[in-house]
């Protein structure tokens, strides 16, 4: 089950029925005025909050993380095969981003709205064209992180890009060319996940 509160009086405001496996991930869209549910199962659910209607569904398999663009109704999907999913809500038209056999561990729109970048279990990070769907940067296992890619961020600016991975560094690319620009190191971080800010790189 997923439940929407209203955080100041603590009631239920919406609850999301039909799921067939535990909920991990929830987000609002950028205006709040949306929220998607997804489950263990691979099922996701679009809310609308303001008359509390399910207005979206669909089932993509082994679901490792959701995420919305930030400034359009588009839901951004990654799967435990790698392939990240792209939906217009709440008409559902749909693109897919290819995989490369390995887990999509993480991933999120650019400030630009016109490219990706995902994170890759092997270490991996590609940025995509989003219009359509082609790699424009690919970052191999091995040559920014050697392990699981768990965080990503970018600057307003949309040049510079953070990740961070269980291999204990944080790394900061150059999204127009794929490029290194810093690498730091994060061995005394003990968490999985990473939160990633890239308010300092003025």
């Amino acid at each position: 089950m997923a439940y929407v509160w209203e955080t100041h009086s603590g009631e239920v405001v919406l609850q999301c029925k039909g799921h067939k496996d535990s909920v991990t991930c929830v987000r609002f869209n950028y205006d709040g005025s949306y929220v998607a549910t997804g489950d263990m199962s691979g099922v996701i659910q679009v809310w609308k909050i303001a008359n509390k209607l399910q207005v979206w569904e669909t089932c993509i398999g082994d679901l490792t993380w959701l995420r919305w663009h930030h400034g359009a109704n588009v839901l951004l999907a990654g799967t435990e095969s790698g392939e990240v999913y792209v939906w217009r809500i709440p008409g559902g038209e749909c693109k897919v981003l290819p995989g490369h056999g390995d887990k999509a561990d993480c991933g999120l729109m650019l400030p630009d709205g016109k490219r990706m970048a995902i994170g890759y279990a092997d270490g991996s990070l590609k940025i995509f064209d989003t219009k359509t769907a082609t790699v424009l940067h690919h970052v191999p296992q091995g040559q920014a992180h050697t392990g699981t890619i768990t965080d990503m961020d970018c600057h307003p600016d949309n040049n510079l890009l953070i990740s961070s991975s269980v291999d204990g560094h944080a790394v900061v690319l150059k999204t127009q060319t794929g490029k290194f620009f810093v690498d730091v190191s994060l061995e005394n971080v003990i968490s999985d996940t990473v939160i990633l800010h890239l308010s300092l790189f003025h």
